[in-house]
């Protein structure tokens, strides 16, 4: 199943999901980059995705900034959320 869009709030994660975060998410499963850093976060993005997608219904991202490197993180983002048809 694809990762979700932005979720508003990145706290703990359901029993079916798994959490990347941003800045101070402490709860999040992962954190893709603790400082807060776009350059970081994105550099993470799509390892991180990989490895939460195993096994895992849902991916919920804390709030990326839409600014500047972290426009074209929830653009990713929002195209990875983005429902697929069955090949």
């Amino acid at each position: 199943m694809p990762p979700r869009a932005p979720a508003p709030e990145c706290g703990k994660p359901p029993a079916w999901g798994s959490a990347a975060g941003f800045g101070d998410a402490s709860s999040a499963s992962r954190n893709l980059s603790p400082r807060g850093d776009l350059k970081e976060a994105a550099a993470n993005l799509f390892a991180m995705l990989r490895e939460l997608d195993s096994g895992t219904a849902v991916i919920a991202v804390s709030p990326i900034p839409q600014t500047g490197l972290g426009e074209a993180i929830n653009d990713r983002l929002t195209r990875a959320a983005a429902p697929r048809s069955p090949s």
